[in-house]
């Protein structure tokens, strides 16, 4: 039997959408494609109509979870930006969580085609923070991107939640001050 275009579609996106959450709250590892099926409502045997690989699947969910991500704390004022990603909801994956911080180390680990899908969502985050009118260059939205994803990565990994929260307050601070800064 052939599904209509529209229910694969629709299918996929569903897949998606899990991998992107599991994989940014577990990592590659700790999840697998049954989890992900599971996760989905879907049955095991379907996914490989979807994806050649869990590679391949941790791949587009990276692109995924980053969109998902911006879609939820993007916004033209440049501060508000950061006082959305840097957030302990955000932290807490109570928002989409980007994958830039939540993955770092695991993509790391993993091979060049999916460190190079997290290279371009970089670039693009970074990107999306360079053509804001209060940041006036590309090594500026380099380190206010690092800044950004390595307060919520450190913030992520602390047990304790004031520290976190002041990580949180103090790379929120400085990326207003620099950002606000042109010389």
């Amino acid at each position: 039997m052939t599904w209509p275009k529209e229910r694969k579609s629709k299918s996929r996106e569903e897949i998606l959408e899990s991998a992107s959450r599991l994989f940014t709250a577990y990592g590659y590892d700790k999840i697998s494609i049954g989890d992900v099926m599971k996760d989905a409502g879907k049955t095991h045997g379907g996914f490989y109509s979807h994806f050649s690989s869990k590679n391949h699947l941790y791949a587009e969910a990276i692109t995924k979870a980053a969109k998902m991500s911006m879609d939820k704390h993007w916004d033209t004022n440049i501060n508000t930006v950061f006082t959305n990603y840097l957030s302990m909801s955000h932290v807490n994956l109570k928002d989409p969580s980007c994958p830039l911080a939540f993955l770092t180390t695991d993509v790391a680990t993993k091979e060049e085609e999916i460190r190079d899908v997290y290279t371009n969502v970089f670039k693009g985050f970074s990107a999306l923070i360079e053509h804001n009118k209060q940041v006036k260059d590309k090594e500026m939205s380099y380190a206010i991107s690092a800044m950004l994803i390595g307060g919520v990565a450190i913030a992520r990994a602390l047990t304790d939640e004031q520290l976190a929260q002041d990580v949180l307050d103090s790379c929120r601070k400085v990326c207003e001050q620099v950002s606000s800064n042109k010389e």
